[in-house]
C-alpha cells in the first residue's frame, strides 16, 4: 500500500467517495448513499454532499477539508466530487 501510494490522504478520500453504501460487507455504512442519485437533481446534490461529508469525517480523520463540491456531469446520474482540503 505505501509503495504504490494508496495510503495517501488524497487516495484514501478518493476511494471512499467511489464506494457505495453496502459494498463493504463488514461495514455497510461505509460509502456514499447510492439511493440519493435517483432523487431530483435539486435535492440530490445537497444530499450527496452531506453523504460525502459524513463518509470523509468518519473514515478519513487525517483529512482536513473546508467543503466538498459536487458537479453533475450529465443527466444520467454521473457526478464528480471534489474536496477542497487544507492538507
Amino acid at each position: 500500500m505505501l509503495a504504490s501510494g494508496n495510503s495517501s490522504v488524497a487516495a484514501c478520500a478518493k476511494n471512499l467517495l467511489t464506494l457505495q453504501e453496502g459494498e463493504v460487507h463488514l461495514d455497510q455504512q461505509r460509502g456514499i448513499d447510492a439511493t440519493i442519485v435517483d432523487a431530483p437533481a435539486s435535492t440530490a446534490l445537497v444530499n450527496l454532499q452531506a453523504s460525502a461529508f459524513r463518509v470523509l469525517e468518519i473514515y478519513e480523520p487525517r483529512l482536513d477539508f473546508d467543503n466538498i463540491a459536487l458537479t453533475l456531469n450529465n443527466h444520467e446520474g454521473d457526478f464528480t466530487a471534489t474536496a477542497n482540503t487544507n492538507n
